[in-house]
Order: structure tokens, then sequence, then C-alpha cells
């Protein structure tokens, strides 16, 4: 999109749409059609194949939330790539975690409106919205489930993406590093970045089961 004043005026349209939603003066499948729109009119470049959801889904989910369930930590896994995904849940799966996974930033937003996770696992660039974008509208959705942000690059690096609310640097695990200007990955840092990313997990949810507790305590 060349015309600069076009490009912002859809985008404070978007920030209208999120405000409408997190003010509960709009459903959110009407959020999800409109902010979808704007974003195709944005970056025309978006591929719908990346969807997995429709309006009509989540208006089902809508009039038929799911219950929470019993038992086992839930983690919402959100990464761009099927591989990366299979590997993270895997990961959580073996510390005995539930675990669902998206690919998609709007599928991120839905899950985390309508279904009962415990904690987020999401990556720097999605679909549609980025990893910034998901956890800046979860927090402003007051949805209080925690987010690590896990990446294999620096987020200075990750496709120019800069923080409207910074998150806690223990919140943000990435993998690479700057060295003499160029990105610096092997093997042995993507190692490392798993064992800081379980470690922190382990940590989001030993805090939050003592908070439920004590809620619960209390009631």
């Amino acid at each position: 999109m060349d015309n600069n004043k076009e490009w912002q005026d859809l985008w404070a349209k978007k920030s209208e749409f999120d405000r409408a939603l997190a003010s509960k003066q709009i459903l959110l499948s009407e959020w999800f059609e409109a902010v979808d729109s704007i974003l195709h009119r944005l970056m025309p470049s978006l591929n719908e194949a990346t969807h997995k959801i429709t309006v009509d889904d989540i208006r089902e989910r809508e009039q038929h939330p799911s219950p929470r369930l019993a038992g086992c930590d839930r983690v919402l896994v959100v990464r761009r790539f099927r591989d990366t995904q299979q590997h993270t849940q895997s990961m959580l799966e073996a510390i005995g975690c539930e675990v669902t996974t998206a690919g998609d930033g709007f599928e991120a937003v839905v899950e985390l409106a309508l279904g009962h996770y415990d904690l987020l696992v999401i990556g720097s660039v999605l679909s549609h919205l980025s990893g910034v974008e998901v956890i800046n509208l979860k927090n402003l959705l007051r949805i209080d489930t925690p987010a690590i942000m896990h990446t294999l690059m620096p987020l200075g690096l990750a496709a120019g993406l800069a923080f409207e609310v910074p998150l806690p640097p223990e919140d943000c695990i990435c993998a690479g590093n700057i060295v003499d200007g160029k990105l610096s990955l092997n093997l042995r840092h993507i190692i490392e970045g798993d064992h800081r990313l379980l470690a922190r997990v382990r940590a989001h949810l030993e805090l939050r089961g003592k908070h439920l507790s004590e809620a619960k305590q209390g009631a």
C-alpha cells in the first residue's frame, strides 16, 4: 500500500475495533470479520489458506462455549510453521501439558478469548497478527493467561517488530544472538532456548496453580 495516509487510517480503524471488542461493544465474530478485511487491504499478500477458522465457526463457539476441563495444565502454542508447532508441542506434552496448537494470529486471539488456557507460548512472526499484537490484544481484553514469547530470531530482527508494551525479559526467550551485526544461531542456541522455555513454562504453571488454589480457598 503506497498511500501512507490510507495506511494510517486503516490502522486507526483496526484500533477502533480492538477497543470496541475490549469494551464489549461488539462480539468477537464481528471483530474478526471487520479486522480481517482491514488487514487484507493493508497487506494484500496475506494468504487465505492460513485461516483455520471462519466467522461462522466463531459464532458457533460464542453460542456454545466449551466448558473448562479439570486436570492437566492447558497450553496454547502459536507458531507459524507446522514443524515448529510439533516440536514445541512434543516438549510440553512430555512434561504433562495438554497442548492446543495454532499458526495464525487470529486463531490465537479466538482461542484465548473463547477457550480456557493456563499459558500461552507464542512466536513473534505470524500471519495476520504478530505475536506482539496478539499479546497486546490479550492484555486489552483482560485475559489473564500469561504469555511466553519464544523466537529463534532476536526481536529487533523479527520482521522489524517493536513492542508497544514491552514484555518482562524473563517472558521473552530468543535463541539467536547478534554477533558483529549478523544473526548467530546454531543447534546449541536452539537447545539452550528450549531448556529456558521449559523452565519458564514450569515456573508459570506452578505460580498459576498456586494462585488458583488460593482463589478457591478464599471463595
